[in-house]
């Protein structure tokens, strides 16, 4: 149960980070390397 739900953090706390580095990438003409 405690992997499981520190999976689940993770997942949730990565997605909005994707899609903050897709913007910035959108933004930018060269993406930046992460």
């Amino acid at each position: 149960m405690v992997k499981t739900k520190e999976m689940r953090m993770e997942e949730r706390s990565a997605t909005p980070y994707l899609e903050l580095v897709t913007e910035r990438i959108n933004e930018s003409p060269i993406p930046s390397p992460i």
